[in-house]
């Protein structure tokens, strides 16, 4: 039937059928807007009394404290909350547990560590650590000296030829400088 048309009626049939499709997709549209709406409006609405009324039952609390706490009692209150503030800006700093939970994770199974210091220098020189034990061999010591190194805490060893000398049961001395603030 629709062949039979002239070609102007079957431009202005596809004309408004596609005029139709538009319309029920966006009536379709508009509809799941409207109801998406109704939907979230009531949980709006909740969430935010909800919120007020923790707000005021909040600032309810805060002033009973207040009547409660006499001046002796909030003037160490600031003073534990300004140590804090100061114990926090130290946090940027390397903890020297840090340091050497990094040195012994690194320890293969022949590296026997006998003391372990840590002396604190100056931001650019770094913190050293001095290192003393025992390797079985070689391949043992140099192991571990390169992965502190891996590892990005550690700048640079100072080990000397001299304690490669020996091939077996190596008696080690040497240093690692670590940075001093967190990378």
């Amino acid at each position: 039937m629709f062949f039979l048309l002239p070609q102007k009626n079957k431009k202005v049939l596809r004309r408004e059928y596609h005029l139709r499709r538009w319309t029920v997709f966006l009536a379709l549209l508009f509809f799941t807007i409207i109801i998406a709406i109704v939907l979230l409006v009531p949980t709006y609405v909740t969430l935010k009394f909800n919120n007020q009324q923790k707000s005021n039952e909040l600032e309810i609390k805060e002033q009973t404290i207040e009547k409660m706490l006499n001046p002796e009692a909030i003037y160490q209150i600031e003073r534990v909350s300004n140590q804090l503030d100061k114990i926090t800006g130290i946090s940027e700093n390397i903890l020297f547990s840090l340091l050497i939970e990094a040195v012994l994770e690194r320890v293969p199974n022949d590296v026997l560590l006998n003391n372990l210091s840590l002396k604190r220098g100056s931001d650019e020189e770094g913190i050293k650590i001095f290192i003393n034990g025992r390797a079985e061999n070689r391949n043992a010591l140099l192991e571990f000296s390169e992965s502190l190194l891996r590892n990005e805490l550690f700048l640079e060893t100072d080990i000397s030829i001299d304690e490669f000398s020996r091939g077996v049961d190596i008696d080690f001395n040497f240093s690692v400088t670590a940075v001093t603030k967190k990378p």
